[in-house]
């Protein structure tokens, strides 16, 4: 991987800072720890048999290190002192990897900030420890599907003769084209009973035993660390909906590949006009 192929863009609070061939920090060698991680393979040994038998497999915390440079010496103890306060350890950052158009982002902690200047008169040398606990790399874009109850018919201002609208299927494929499987966000609009999303692929199943108005949103996020299940009111008040979660639910993720997505709820004639999808594809580098 060229260092000349490579940019970065790290952002934390308000701030941005840039790196890469013609900006005004310049990479010194190609980042280490943005292509695979560390991964660890638990196993069990077999007694009868040749070999272990695999138990687990995990991909670990993501150390990312960045060398690079700010050529002008003039201001380089103005510099200096601007990235000791941006490279903040009490801040979570995020960093977007440019490598040859395809973008990504990670989100990091700062370990350390080393001043690699061996004299006043060089250019300024930094070298910057990252860890990501989070070590997977996503899409820059959120990735939307909307699965549509009622399809064709009229349109406003529509002209004679016009068709009525007819039921559309309320089941479709979902593709997740990255390299592992990845959390969604539901956004399911009343009015419906019992309102429920099934991911047939992998035969789980998010439902809420629950009925919803013509104007309440329920809002389920099932990525790790950050489940929630809320319903919003038609006056905007915001409702905790975790105890109405179904005893047999299961917060389903996007499998690689396409995903047969279907919502229904126990009353047929309460069908919501659409159902949204949300989601980030996930990779293992960039």
């Amino acid at each position: 991987m060229d260092k000349n192929l490579i940019k970065l863009q790290f952002k934390s609070g308000s701030g941005t800072v840039e790196m890469g061939k013609g900006l005004t920090y310049r990479l010194l060698e190609k980042p280490t720890g943005i292509e695979g991680g560390e991964y660890t393979v638990e196993t069990e040994n077999n007694n009868q048999y040749d070999g272990d038998t695999v138990l687990d497999r995990r991909i670990e915390k993501r150390p990312i290190s960045v060398t690079f440079e700010y050529p002008d010496a003039r201001n380089a103890p103005d510099k200096r002192d601007f990235l000791i306060g941006f490279f903040n350890p009490k801040r979570t950052g995020s960093l977007e990897v440019d490598y040859c158009g395809r973008r990504r982002y990670i989100e990091y902690e700062v370990v350390s900030v080393k001043d690699n200047q061996t004299n006043l008169n060089e250019p300024l040398k930094m070298l910057v420890e990252l860890i990501c606990p989070e070590p997977t790399f996503k899409e820059i874009y959120e990735d939307e599907t909307v699965i549509e109850t009622w399809i064709n018919g009229w349109h406003w201002k529509f002209s004679l003769p016009f068709k009525f609208r007819e039921r559309g299927p309320q089941r479709m494929m979902v593709h997740n084209s990255g390299h592992l499987a990845t959390p969604v966000q539901i956004i399911f609009p009343g009015p419906a009973l019992n309102p429920q999303v099934i991911n047939h692929t992998i035969g789980k199943f998010m439902k809420i035993n629950r009925s919803l108005g013509p104007y309440d949103v329920l809002y389920v996020n099932t990525d790790f660390g950050k489940k929630s299940v809320e319903i919003v009111r038609e006056n905007g008040q915001r409702e905790n909906a975790f105890d109405y979660i179904d005893i047999q639910n299961k917060f389903f993720e996007l499998e690689v590949g396409d995903n047969d997505i279907e919502f229904k709820c126990d009353d047929a004639d309460l069908v919501p006009q659409e159902v949204r999808i949300r989601y980030r594809n996930r990779y293992l580098g960039v």
